[in-house]
């Protein structure tokens, strides 16, 4: 998402203009999460107009390679639409980004099959090719995370728990009208796996259920099996004041490891 999520199809205006509106109950930071220091792998994209311009926050994403960033397609689209390019990307693995963050510069990447940068067609959840790489400029220095086997996702049992990390916002439920405040940080939270489609991985974020989940600005974040560093799929969509249900699409599926393939230096597992 463009600061949101699919369903949570929130712009960073439209954000800043909701959490203007006032708090309302509590503020919880990607929806029953904590701080993220497991996974430095994980990393903020941010946007520019130019190569010296301001740079603005846009989704989240995790590194594949060691200069392969992950994140999803359509945190591209709005800009794409407007301009008819793609934004001067950056990525940082800060935890705490700020202006004097390292910022790496990269040239990005869209799955070829992704197609909503040239339609009006806004149903970002059912494009199976949301998928997008930024190819970073310098290493890092960070141990990448993993990419599934094939088939992985499909074989998890139901129940089974999972992690997703993202820089997005946290959300404020009850009293009135949710207002989505900036975390400013990378953070985690628990899923558990509800339903495996053949492209789509569907987890309870309930907290009712102990669970956390994401929110907007976390598209394109890690979803990994719970323990590992091993990236099972990335999120894209979920309900709109972040609490049910977050939506996240599969990495070990045949369209995906057809991407993936080209982007990578290595065999896939």
């Amino acid at each position: 998402m463009a600061v949101g999520r699919t369903w949570v199809r929130v712009s960073a205006g439209l954000i800043a203009g909701l959490t203007a509106l006032g708090t309302c109950a509590v503020a919880s930071a990607m929806v029953n999460g904590t701080s993220d220091t497991a996974h430095p792998e994980a990393g903020a994209l941010y946007f520019s107009a130019a190569p010296d311009g301001a740079r603005h926050f846009a989704c989240s994403g995790a590194l594949i390679d060691t200069e392969v960033f992950l994140t999803a397609a359509h945190c591209f689209t709005e800009t794409v639409r407007e301009t008819g390019s793609l934004p001067v990307s950056w990525v940082t693995f800060d935890e705490h980004p700020t202006a004097s963050s390292t910022y790496y510069a990269g040239t990005v990447t869209l799955d070829p099959n992704y197609d909503k940068t040239t339609t009006h067609d806004n149903l970002y959840a059912d494009d199976v090719d949301d998928y997008a790489v930024v190819h970073l400029a310098a290493d890092p220095g960070i141990t990448p995370a993993q990419l599934p086997t094939a088939g992985l996702d499909a074989r998890l049992p139901r129940g089974q728990s999972l992690t997703v990390v993202g820089y997005g916002t946290s959300v404020t439920q009850g009293g009135g009208a949710p207002t989505y405040p900036p975390t400013g940080q990378r953070e985690s939270a628990m899923l558990t796996l509800q339903t495996v489609t053949p492209n789509w991985m569907h987890e309870s974020q309930n907290p009712v259920h102990g669970n956390g989940g994401a929110c907007g600005g976390d598209s394109g974040g890690p979803n990994y099996l719970r323990g590992t560093h091993i990236v099972l799929s990335t999120t894209i969509t979920g309900d709109m004041v972040c609490r049910a249900t977050n939506v996240s699409i599969r990495l070990d599926t045949p369209n995906a490891r057809a991407f993936l393939a080209t982007q990578v230096s290595y065999p896939l597992p």
